[in-house]
């Protein structure tokens, strides 16, 4: 669903959802992982870091 038709608190639960995979997968090495594990982070801190950029949060 997109983000438009979404309540605020999915948004927010969405968010906090997504950070908690991004924390549990940041804390398995990845010699453990799967290629697809690999990508699929990799993948995800690009945009993440594509969002940040966007939004102005340089950390």
């Amino acid at each position: 669903m997109p983000d438009s038709q979404k309540s605020t608190g999915d948004k927010y639960k969405d968010k906090a959802s997504g950070g908690m995979d991004s924390a549990a997968g940041s804390m398995q090495p990845d010699s453990m992982k799967s290629d697809s594990q690999k990508a699929g982070d990799k993948g995800g801190s690009m945009l993440d870091q594509a969002k940040n950029a966007l939004s102005g949060d340089n950390k």
